[in-house]
């Protein structure tokens, strides 16, 4: 019998950098008996994730596609999708919907393992509305999220919602989105262990992919994004601020104060301690998230923009014999400007 082995997300955990490795590797992981499904390749994935009723129109295209897909064989099977998980924009209250679809949408004859990641609740939040930002929408803060309890983030509720889905006998995995963890192992040797993949269980060095904007290449691509001629003019420049002044990684978002992460956290604090009580505990040694910190001021830098100009320069000296200079310039004489 074939077994898939299903990662949902949540989003803003590294999904990524896992989709980029394996898709990178997937000879290799063939030797291993691991077959890797690429998630592009699932069927109208903006109404799936958003969908908030039972659609028999998404079941079936996802019917087919994993009829497609899933082979009555005895290999492994890998798909990691983060919209499994629901609209993060809505903080996942549409989670119900989606799971049930994913349920009534995979094949019988699978053995199914379904694997979920959790950021802390006031990350996580901070972290899509970074997200939101890259994507240049209008948006301010405290317009977007209110210090409440939101049912879809409560990440013990969350599991529930798979339980009563796919029944208290699926096995699940839950990990935490931790750097205590991380320091340690990183994600895709935590994958590695929980397929059994020797050659997963041994990667070293994982580059880090999409890190946060810092508040200030926000407020730069806000000015600049929406006077571009292209999505591609767009993508550069937010590549070129990603590298030269993200949030940093470990670093914790400042959109919300210490304070009002606390009271934030205030909400889900039993749950989470439940939830480590349950799945971290005895396997990762942790008995809650990490309690949040108060980040340093870092010393005097250069101005982003002349950091991204910078930036831009060199990508010219690197990409002059493809022709896309005109590209760079023109967002330097944004940025300069």
């Amino acid at each position: 019998m074939a077994k898939l082995f299903l990662h949902i997300g949540t989003h803003k955990t590294a999904t990524t950098a896992i989709q980029q490795y394996l898709y990178k590797n997937t000879s290799e992981l063939k030797k291993s008996n691991l077959r890797v499904l690429k998630h592009s390749e699932l069927p109208s994935r903006k109404e799936f994730k958003n969908c908030n009723h039972l659609s028999n129109t998404l079941i079936n295209g996802y019917k087919k596609y994993f009829k497609n897909s899933i082979k009555k064989d005895n290999y492994n099977y890998f798909l990691c999708w983060e919209g499994f998980s629901g609209n993060p924009d809505c903080f996942y209250e549409n989670s119900p919907f989606v799971l049930q679809m994913l349920k009534a949408a995979l094949p019988k004859h699978i053995e199914l393992e379904i694997i979920v990641v959790f950021r802390r609740q006031d990350e996580f939040v901070q972290s899509i509305f970074t997200q939101l930002k890259h994507q240049n929408e209008e948006i301010k803060f405290k317009d977007f999220y209110k210090i409440q309890y939101y049912a879809g983030i409560d990440w013990s509720l969350f599991l529930k919602n798979i339980n009563d889905t796919f029944g208290l006998d699926i096995k699940l995995h839950c990990i935490p989105y931790e750097p205590i963890l991380f320091s340690k192992k990183n994600i895709i040797q935590i994958l590695g262990q929980i397929m059994n993949v020797n050659f997963l269980k041994n990667v070293n060095n994982l580059p880090a992919k999409n890190i946060g904007f810092s508040e200030n290449s926000i407020k730069i691509f806000q000015q600049i994004a929406s006077s571009l001629d292209s999505e591609y003019q767009s993508k550069v420049l937010r590549s070129s601020l990603q590298r030269v002044d993200n949030k940093g990684v470990g670093r914790e978002y400042s959109y919300l104060s210490y304070q009002e992460k606390l009271s934030l956290l205030k909400f889900y604090e039993i749950s989470n301690i439940n939830l480590a009580k349950h799945f971290w505990e005895n396997k990762y040694t942790l008995t809650n998230f990490s309690p949040p910190i108060r980040n340093k001021t870092l010393g005097e830098t250069n101005p982003t923009e002349e950091l991204v100009i910078k930036d831009l320069l060199r990508q010219i000296d690197d990409n002059r014999k493809k022709l896309r200079s005109n590209i760079f310039f023109r967002i330097i004489n944004k940025l300069s400007s």
